[in-house]
């Protein structure tokens, strides 16, 4: 297994980025690629609940079932999806207040390729796409 994390700083309240986080209709307005989401979509899903979601990944679009597999208000929750094809992959959401905002912590764990195609290639490109997802959350949520 692979493993990344990357982290922000934002300017709210712990229970305003939880909620903006975990609440499956947001996220196409902070991460790219996602084109639509069914399910428990309104509200953060309850561990066992799932999240359908359509999305552009690698250039292909997929179809995603996430499964909530943790989920403890305001300081954590993950997911967990197995992607055909590409094996298993886990988002853990982990938040702490930090002054007045939130330190936000995402761990990405996933079935890698070959170690040096996932040095190379797949860990650098993972990376780039949460840090970029992380900054854009920071935007919606500071605006």
């Amino acid at each position: 297994m692979s493993r990344v994390r990357a982290s922000i700083q934002i300017d709210r309240p712990r229970r305003a980025v939880y909620q903006f986080v975990a609440t499956p209709r947001t996220w196409r307005l902070w991460h790219p690629g996602r084109v639509t989401v069914s399910g428990v979509v309104d509200h953060p899903p309850a561990v066992g609940e799932s999240v359908t979601e359509k999305l552009w990944f690698g250039g292909i679009q997929a179809r995603l079932a996430w499964q909530v597999t943790k989920r403890k208000t305001p300081e954590r929750w993950a997911m967990a999806v197995r992607m055909p094809q590409l094996g298993d992959t886990a988002l853990d959401f982990m938040l702490a207040a930090n002054g007045k905002g939130t330190l936000l912590e995402c761990e990405i764990v996933y079935d890698g390729v070959s170690v040096l195609v996932d040095r190379l290639y797949v860990r650098p490109r993972i990376l780039a796409e949460a840090n970029a997802s992380l900054a854009r959350l920071k935007q919606a949520l500071e605006k």
